[in-house]
């Protein structure tokens, strides 16, 4: 899988799988939390996954045998817009400038 912006993190465990839904979960999606086998093992010969050097693309092998095997990627926001920039420094000069007054 090869993603626009570089790959900030995997997870891969369900607990930690179980702790990021809420946050990172697709919406609406209801989620198998709290049971076993959410889990994407990495055993080296069969289950395993590897990160380009560019950390944007993320190739992985999968056997599953029971259950599932599940992992979440997060990749990093897209650079802001020159627009959203150039608003951001404007409202930090004019934080400046009333403090100034001040």
């Amino acid at each position: 899988m090869t993603f626009e912006q570089a790959i900030v993190g995997i997870i891969y465990k369900q607990s930690e799988l179980d702790d990021t839904d809420e946050m990172f979960g697709a919406v609406g999606t209801v989620y198998s939390g709290g049971g076993s086998g959410r889990i994407f093992e990495l055993d080296g010969s069969n289950n395993f996954f590897t990160l380009s050097p560019d950390a944007k693309t993320l190739s992985f092998s999968t056997v599953v045998a029971h259950n599932m095997d599940d992992m979440r990627i997060l990749v990093a926001s897209p650079v802001p817009v020159p627009g959203a920039a150039w608003f951001m420094a404007s409202a930090l000069l004019g934080l400046v400038g009333f403090k100034r007054r001040q």
